[in-house]
């Protein structure tokens, strides 16, 4: 029996019902990585994310396209509450707000960020464990599950423009194509699912606020007790990062995503030596400067997704942060794209 892992953990609740749909292929690894049969029927235990990662590779070994075809069989409710909460959001976009906002309650260093332009919504998942080892079949699994789980929420199948990996192209390219039934490209700087922006506007057919709320409140409770303060700097880049398609991100309202308050958390700051707008300022000009690498999205778009509403601010900051226009930069980085490939965003 495998008790709580003191390192970062996937929890039971979605790991021991993915485990069990898939429990003839991952039975004979289980083993090699340090886990028992315990995790098809125990409850009370986590899983480390670097057993979990592991055990996913191994099987890989003699199925590759395993991951791909997990993702496609994921549901909500695999979750636990976090997928209850999906499944009664008032519609994708509150869907995927929530999902991005609490994943941490479910599964550690991983990282899911919605951004939005005039146009489009773009989901990136990144994961962030950095002594998991191999993790592509991790990224794999994730990111079809996220579409899988949009669909199963509206009640129909909603194609993305493109999916983008992180990873080289693999042999097995062509379940990539069956999973998504849209273009699928390889080696990009993240692992993202294209969506036009009006797909945030379809309704969640189970949608119930009354239970949504109700959710929303246990999820944030659990949420705080799974934030320490010995990756603060880490848990602020991500929240800032996932807020400034709203707007500049506040002090105050970060303070209240991580259950402190606005001086406790002034306090903390300052023992790390971090000042809150330089940190939101670093964190827009990482994200402006990894989308500026694809030549398919425009200035504004650039722009609004870091939350500026002209693309001219953008100019500016680009200008401030590095000595050169947006363009300049782009004809640093020359064909990230690919010719050829059609413009979406």
């Amino acid at each position: 029996m495998i008790g709580p892992a003191a390192g970062p953990t996937m929890s039971t609740i979605f790991s021991e019902k993915l485990f069990v749909r898939f429990a003839a292929e991952f039975r004979p690894h289980l083993s090699a990585v340090g886990l028992d049969e315990s995790i098809f029927t125990a409850p009370d235990i986590e899983i480390p994310i670097e057993a979990c990662s592991q055990l996913l590779e191994r099987v890989a070994e003699d199925d590759p396209s395993i991951a791909v075809r997990m993702g496609q069989r994921m549901e909500p409710a695999d979750l636990g509450v976090l997928g209850h909460a999906m499944l009664a959001s008032r519609d994708v976009r509150q869907l995927l707000e929530t999902l991005s906002c609490f994943i941490h309650v479910v599964v550690q260093d991983k990282e899911i960020r919605l951004d939005l332009s005039r146009d489009h919504a773009v989901v990136s998942y990144r994961f962030v464990a950095q002594d998991a080892g191999p993790h592509r079949r991790d990224v794999e699994y994730s990111v079809c599950a996220i579409a899988k789980c949009i669909n199963v929420a509206v009640g129909r199948t909603i194609r993305p423009l493109c999916v983008e990996y992180e990873h080289a192209r693999p042999d097995y390219a062509k379940a990539y194509s069956a999973a998504f039934d849209c273009p699928v490209r390889f080696g990009r700087g993240g692992n993202r699912l294209h969506y036009e922006r009006s797909t945030l506007e379809l309704p969640v057919a189970s949608r119930d606020s009354r239970l949504y709320q109700a959710l929303r409140f246990f999820l944030e409770d659990k949420l705080k007790s799974r934030r320490q303060d010995d990756d603060l700097p880490g848990k602020l880049r991500y929240l800032v990062a996932a807020s400034l398609h709203a707007g500049l991100p506040q002090l105050v309202d970060v303070a209240r995503q991580l259950g402190l308050s606005e001086r406790t958390l002034q306090r903390r700051l300052a023992g790390h030596g971090i000042v809150f707008n330089e940190l939101v300022d670093g964190t827009r000009k990482a994200i402006a400067l990894d989308y500026l690498q694809d030549q398919r999205y425009r200035l504004i778009d650039i722009a609004q997704i870091v939350g500026y509403s002209e693309a001219s601010s953008l100019t500016r900051a680009c200008r401030r942060w590095t000595d050169k226009s947006p363009t300049q930069l782009r004809r640093q980085r020359p064909g990230v794209a690919g010719a050829g490939e059609a413009e979406h965003a």
